[in-house]
């Protein structure tokens, strides 16, 4: 849903539902909502559940740090992995044919067990977000679990297919409401700033 003129939206705090600008009651759940004037833009734009805690959405220029820590680690381990592959593989150097050792494939298969492991184990974190204190939550800030990480880590994956999608999806929290990538879309999830002291 998009916001028009400086009329933000609105969610129900019981079930998340979207809410009409004048709802009295939640068309979902029937629970009756409530609107403070003191309610600022920014929050009633954001997951009800953030709202209702006190943390933050995540900026743009904390995923990118993030992201960035991450493909060092997980390029330079692959690049070591490949290199002793090449080396045990052809020890003589030479290559009879393009992509013998399958190297490639299996970087492009295995990169993302990086994010949907430690994420699915580490409270929603990977070495680069705990760097920089963000988290992957769902959007009741629960835990994402195995599932949940291995889906939005693969939906990342899959976009690395086609140039003009990775572009698209690494973009998408710039104007997307909740901050948003495409691959948050289809795991249903959200990135964001830990408060200290939590886990």
């Amino acid at each position: 849903m998009w916001l028009t003129g400086a009329v933000a939206a609105r969610y129900c705090r019981r079930c998340g539902e979207a809410l009409a600008p004048d709802a009295v009651y939640c068309a979902a759940c029937g629970s009756a909502v409530a609107y403070s004037p003191g309610t600022t833009a920014a929050e009633t734009a954001a997951p009800p559940a953030v709202v209702a805690s006190g943390w933050a959405l995540a900026d743009y220029g904390q995923r990118v740090a993030a992201w960035l820590i991450d493909c060092v680690i997980v390029y330079g381990v692959a690049l070591a992995v490949a290199v002793t592959v090449i080396l045990i593989a052809v020890p003589d150097g030479k290559l009879s044919e393009s992509g013998q050792t399958g190297v490639g494939l299996l970087i492009g298969l295995t990169a993302p067990l990086y994010s949907a492991t430690l994420q699915g184990l580490w409270h929603g974190q990977t070495v680069g977000k705990r760097c920089v204190r963000i988290a992957v939550r769902r959007r009741d800030l629960t835990e994402i679990g195995l599932g949940r990480s291995f889906l939005r880590s693969y939906a990342r994956a899959a976009a690395w297919l086609f140039f003009p999608v990775w572009v698209l999806d690494s973009l998408w929290p710039l104007w997307e409401r909740n901050r948003r990538a495409l691959h948050d879309l289809v795991a249903d999830t959200i990135v964001v700033d830990r408060p200290r002291g939590s886990m």
